[in-house]
């Protein structure tokens, strides 16, 4: 990752093996919190970056914790970015992409302005990305900034918090003394402003070749830049531009007003030009159309309808009256909800969602302490409305200032009447950014909440999180879980998140945290650590799975609960699709979705369902059932069932021969759900769909994509349908990769999948001579009869023993 090389006296030589995959080799650094090795990954055959960390108690692991949760929640390009974590022989350990590269600005100073104009332009794109994603770095320093052929790479984020959703207050401060604010030294309030501040001082130093103050001591360092003004940069960088000398100037400002408002507006002002915003939204003309105020958004339609619902937020609060817009777009972007990028602003879909909220139109400013005068009318109007509707939760919020009894305790039971009526209505997203909202304002007011409201409250956020299932919710779960471990008792749902999370990223160890999960005295929660417990299981032999899912048996069959009935149902239908039992399985699924309260749960179990019609070679009902359960998922706005449908949907045209085009733009879709195993399973479908359509070299490029998805995961078989493909379409072959591929082939448990590795293998004309016929026909007897004509995932039986006929001898 950039650090140093150097000597250790550290316990763990090479070649001890961390997290089972991550050969140790030598050590890069060592920090105040533990060493970083350069690493091997024996599933990727990359070399890897591994911090393990000094088990030193509390304290650090709640860094560690904040280190991991800003990390999850910037994973934009030219950020570190986290592969896994988890721990070993007693500590824990972070395993990042290696980055290569010098400090800022990657030569000797002083520099001049034409030498590092665009990569400051650069790094102030990846500061402006991770202030949208609610984070303050804090530590921004050269030796965080590793320049590699022109390109910044920021690293380090072990202080990184808070950032521009949830103000930063009080609490340890940490960072390098030489870069520091001014609030930093003086624990006051943390904001993106803080980081302009020590990149302005980078700046300074690059261009002058000294730091602003003249100091002799650390100390004296930290607290001139609170009582003194800076050296001119003018005076010691006279080559400087003098609209750049005026910015960084204006970047040091002691007060934090005084400092550009953001990274974007920055780079908008060595642009040349003003607020991009206001460009956009000239005060005069004609209101703009819902398809205008769409056109002004980015973000994808497909799956994440970010621009649509967007738009449609912004259309009716300002019925697209310009200088309304303007405003609107620019509270967005101070509260972060929105970032800027040229002419356009960018949105995620929790910030959508939560811009759907009545409580996202309520101000910090409603919240102080002085009491206005509709203060109290708004508490009435909350004591009028039952608990749980609609916009009870905003008036709650903007009574606060009447100091009323149960003030932000009832907000944040309110909070969780609507997340759980939005539970109960399919629509996740609102009931996180119920959460959210609260969570956010109970840290602004600093009021008492008491520890069961919050436990409930976090409760319930790890319960929506799992039933959204991406990646992005189960990261902001973590990351608010991390924050609040010192005001309420979540280690328990931090450890069932995790848990879910080494699902995606390792499967070899999965099934050990897994099954070390405490039990929950939440009932929805005991069914999603069974629920995790068994997809853990999955990723190894049968008969664990099976073992699985049978002692849970006796938990399932005397209970009352009808989701108790439909969680188990579903899990004897996955055991029923791994035995080969598509349509047994499929049938079980859909007994699931008839028991079945929640919209989103019933939603999985008939995507569930679709696939595996899918597998049992119906494609025409499964292609219906995926249509079906699309919509629904459109409707609710879940994201990644939608998805799934959507790549199932895709699959069954291609298996009924009805497309010919690949969807690319799906596949960049499906990616940015950020499921690794989906996208494979995408990636490969519209591999299949170029193949066939004669486009070799996408083809190629979408295989290797499955390949290096699943592979990294450590999948078994999966990757070796996508490296055949691949080999098929022109790859080059490894030294015996064909004999591996082989040998695996003829080993795997589903027949339809050997046969088409092999038959990809002859396709690209690898060898495949330990293959006789007696085990051709060992994997096409295992095949129904009436299924042979109909395509697989790439290949129908009839086709795959039509390309091994002449290189192996089939009857």
């Amino acid at each position: 990752m950039g650090w140093a090389s150097g000597t250790t006296d550290s316990w763990l030589r090479p070649p001890v093996k961390v997290g089972g995959r991550y050969a140790l080799l030598d050590v890069l650094g060592r920090g105040g919190n533990g060493e970083v090795w350069r690493a091997h990954d024996h599933i990727t055959g990359d070399h890897v970056a591994v911090k393990l960390l000094d088990p030193t108690g509390g304290a650090q692991e709640a860094q560690t914790r904040r280190e991991i949760a800003s990390l999850r929640a910037v994973q934009v390009p030219g950020v570190v970015r986290l592969l896994d974590e988890g721990r070993e022989g007693g500590r824990g350990y972070l395993v990042m992409e290696l980055i290569r590269g010098a400090p800022f600005p990657g030569v000797a100073l002083p520099v001049s302005w034409r030498e590092i104009a665009e990569l400051t332009r650069s790094l102030l794109e990846i500061l402006s990305r991770v202030h949208a994603a609610g984070v303050v770095h804090q530590d921004i320093k050269p030796s965080n900034v590793l320049v590699h052929e022109g390109q910044p790479t920021l690293l380090d984020f072990g202080v990184a918090w808070g950032g521009l959703y949830d103000e930063v207050k009080g609490g340890d401060r940490a960072g390098t003394p030489a870069y520091m604010a001014p609030e930093q030294v003086e624990r006051g309030v943390l904001s993106s402003a803080t980081d302009l501040y020590s990149l302005g001082t980078m700046l300074f130093e690059a261009l002058s070749g000294r730091l602003p103050f003249d100091c002799e001591t650390a100390y004296q360092m930290m607290f001139a830049r609170c009582i003194s003004a800076p050296i001119p940069l003018g005076s010691c960088a006279t080559d400087a531009p003098a609209a750049v000398v005026e910015l960084v100037e204006e970047m040091i400002q002691r007060d934090p007003a005084r400092r550009p408002r953001d990274a974007r507006e920055v780079l908008d002002r060595l642009a040349g030009h003003a607020s991009c915003v206001r460009a956009l939204v000239p005060c005069g003309g004609d209101p703009w159309s819902l398809d205008e105020l769409r056109a002004m958004i980015v973000g994808p339609d497909r799956i994440f309808h970010i621009p649509e619902d967007a738009a449609a937020v912004l259309w009716s609060r300002t019925g697209g009256e310009r200088e309304k817009v303007r405003s609107e777009i620019d509270s967005w972007v101070r509260v972060g909800f929105a970032r800027r990028d040229g002419a356009r602003i960018v949105l995620d879909r929790s910030a959508v969602d939560r811009l759907i909220q009545p409580e996202s139109r309520v101000s910090p400013a409603e919240l102080g302490t002085e009491a206005h005068a509709l203060a109290w009318a708004h508490a009435a109007t909350a004591d009028t409305l039952r608990p749980g509707t609609p916009g009870r939760l905003a008036h709650l919020m903007r009574a606060l200032p009447t100091g009323r009894s149960g003030g932000l305790a009832d907000v944040v039971v309110e909070a969780i009447a609507s997340a759980r009526r939005s539970l109960s209505d399919g629509h996740t997203g609102r009931g996180l950014a119920a959460l959210a909202d609260a969570w956010l304002t109970a840290n602004r007011v600093g009021e008492p909440v008491p520890q069961e409201v919050l436990r409930e409250l976090f409760a319930l956020w790890t319960e929506l999180s799992l039933v959204d299932g991406t990646p992005a919710a189960i990261d902001r779960a973590l990351h608010e879980l991390a924050r609040a471990r010192y005001v309420a008792p979540v280690a328990d749902l931090e450890a069932l998140l995790q848990a879910a999370v080494v699902i995606h990223r390792s499967s070899a160890r999965a099934f050990e945290e897994a099954s070390a999960l405490p039990a929950f005295a939440e009932p929805a929660l005991e069914r999603w650590r069974h629920a995790v417990r068994i997809q853990a299981a999955r990723a190894g032999p049968l008969d664990r799975e099976r073992e699985t899912v049978e002692s849970l048996r006796a938990w399932s069959a005397p209970s009352a609960d009808p989701q108790d009935q439909a969680a188990f149902a579903s899990w004897e239908a996955w055991t029923l699709y791994r035995r080969g039992l598509y349509v047994e399985a499929a049938e079980r699924h859909l007994t699931s979705v008839e028991l079945d309260r929640l919209p989103a749960s019933r939603l999985s179990s008939m995507v569930a369902a679709a696939s595996a019609l899918l597998e049992g070679f119906h494609p025409e009902r499964a292609l219906e059932l995926a249509a079906q359960a699309r919509a629904i998922a459109a409707e609710s706005r879940l994201t990644y069932l939608e998805a799934r449908a959507c790549w199932i949907e895709r699959a069954a045209l291609y298996r009924l021969d009805r497309t010919t085009t690949p969807d690319l733009a799906l596949v960049e879709s499906v990616r940015a759900v950020g499921v690794g195993g989906l996208y494979a399973m995408a990636a490969l479908t519209e591999a299949a769909v170029a193949w066939r359509g004669g486009d070799a070299r996408a083809a190629r490029e979408l295989a290797m994509a499955a390949y290096r998805e699943w592979s990294a995961a450590g999948r078994r078989w999966a990757p070796d349908m996508a490296r055949s493909l691949a080999l098929a379409c022109g790859a080059e072959a490894q030294p015996d990769e064909a004999t591996t591929l082989t040998r695996e082939a003829l080993a795997c448990p589903v027949p339809t999948a050997g046969l088409q590795v092999l038959a990809l293998l002859a396709v690209g004309l690898q060898p495949v001579g330990a293959v006789n016929a007696d085990d051709v026909s060992r994997l096409a007897a295992l095949v129904p009869t009436d299924a042979w004509m109909k395509r697989a995932a790439i290949l129908s039986t009839d086709e795959a023993l039509g390309h091994l006929r002449g290189r192996v001898q089939v009857g």
